[in-house]
């Protein structure tokens, strides 16, 4: 994965925040199209594919995806470091256009209602 020129990062970030309409489909209840993981995967892998920082990529992207989560009502997402390389090969593939799939051992589906989305994170 090459991230884009530095030059470019401020626009990719508004491009990026603008995934909030996310929220706004699941709020009236939309149809997203694919399942909400998937969903939230794509969301995060399309922020890390930025890179906007020198360091802490990684840890902000999925602080960021644990803010949508909590907003949504799902508990938060931890990587254990005995899944790191799932989770690292998750976000090769996505990177290659190979997401989704059948193998949901990183990210799956748990349990509550639908809230407010992302708005507001822009």
């Amino acid at each position: 994965m090459t991230p884009p020129s530095w030059t470019l990062v401020p626009s990719e970030i508004q491009a990026w925040a603008d995934v909030c309409a996310l929220g706004r489909k699941l709020e009236t209840k939309e149809d997203l199209g694919h399942p909400l993981p998937e969903a939230l995967a794509k969301i995060h892998n399309s922020f890390e594919r930025i890179h906007p920082f020198i360091d802490g990529n990684g840890r902000t992207g999925r602080l960021v995806l644990n803010l949508i989560l909590v907003r949504l009502g799902y508990p938060p997402i931890i990587v254990f470091k005995q899944q790191r390389d799932t989770y690292l090969q998750a976000l090769r593939r996505a990177d290659a256009g190979q997401a989704g799939g059948e193998d949901h051992s990183v990210v799956g589906e748990g349990g509550g209602g639908y809230g407010v989305g992302c708005d507001g994170l822009a």
